[in-house]
């Protein structure tokens, strides 16, 4: 688990050194995730849900 939040965190970096996050594309990106957890309920999307949240309350 501890690699994959390191990978998370690792490409989460790349992207917003590109693209400086906002509420609004932090919230897109948060409808996004909850979108494919709908189209595909798994484990895996859940955690990405939980990581966006994560992010986004800090």
């Amino acid at each position: 688990m501890n690699k994959i939040w390191q990978n998370y965190e690792k490409g989460m970096a790349v992207f917003d050194n590109c693209h400086s996050p906002t509420v609004q594309s932090q919230w897109l990106a948060l409808k996004d995730e909850i979108g494919e957890f709908v189209q595909e309920p798994n484990l895996s999307e859940i955690w990405d849900i939980v990581l966006l949240v994560d992010c986004f309350t800090k």
